[in-house]
């Protein structure tokens, strides 16, 4: 059998996303998330594609974990990234608790508590466990709760190809700005009100 050459990128915090040219939003909904991971698998010059009815786990480490966070997929739609919901995924939270109790065969006597839950290994097997049924670009998401809604004009001044950013300090979140003018007028809308946020504005 020929060999297969698999590529997994990991997308974890706004400074990822922004990297990596990715929104956290779905059509104008505001998405938390909690990682986005891209992977892909080729065989010499052919991209392959999972078998129909078999799916893969994929782990994303988290310190603080969500009960409501879903699995989306991504396809790029007028030169942003927009996630969907998917409903043959399924999304696990992985406590360290658990990882402990899954772990209590291990001899202790070479390990003291407070060692053993501090160990890179153990910390950062806390997170989420997506069970999906596709390659390609994969979000643990959840729709995040606005209690006051708020939107936002960013006047550039000139009409020129920038693309703009809403980053969120405290929401793991990217939002992009939609163009409403041919003057330079770029519109967030569907933001919690009250967050610090940056505004990012940049082009080729």
């Amino acid at each position: 059998p020929s060999a297969i050459d698999l590529q997994v990128c990991s997308y974890q915090n706004t400074m990822d996303f922004v990297l990596g040219g990715i929104c956290s939003n779905s059509g104008k909904q505001m998405l938390e998330s909690g990682g986005m991971v891209l992977v892909q698998a080729w065989s010499g010059d052919h991209e392959l594609k999972l078998k129909k009815n078999v799916q893969m786990q994929l782990f994303i480490p988290h310190d603080s974990l969500k009960s409501d966070m879903m699995a989306f997929v991504g396809r790029g739609e007028f030169g942003i990234m927009n996630w969907n919901p998917s409903s043959a995924d399924r999304v696990k939270l992985q406590t360290e608790d658990e990882v402990w109790e899954e772990f209590e065969s291990v001899d202790e006597g070479s390990w003291d508590d407070e060692s053993y839950f501090e160990s890179p290994f153990i910390r950062d097997m806390q997170g989420y466990v997506m069970t999906v049924s596709n390659l390609g670009w994969i979000n643990c998401d959840r729709f995040y709760d606005i209690e006051t809604e708020s939107q936002l004009i960013v006047d550039l001044g000139r009409n020129e190809a920038i693309a703009v950013r809403i980053i969120f300090k405290d929401i793991n979140s990217v939002l992009p700005g939609y163009k409403v003018d041919d003057y330079g007028k770029v519109k967030f809308e569907g933001m919690p009100a009250g967050e610090e946020v940056i505004v990012l504005a940049f082009g080729e």
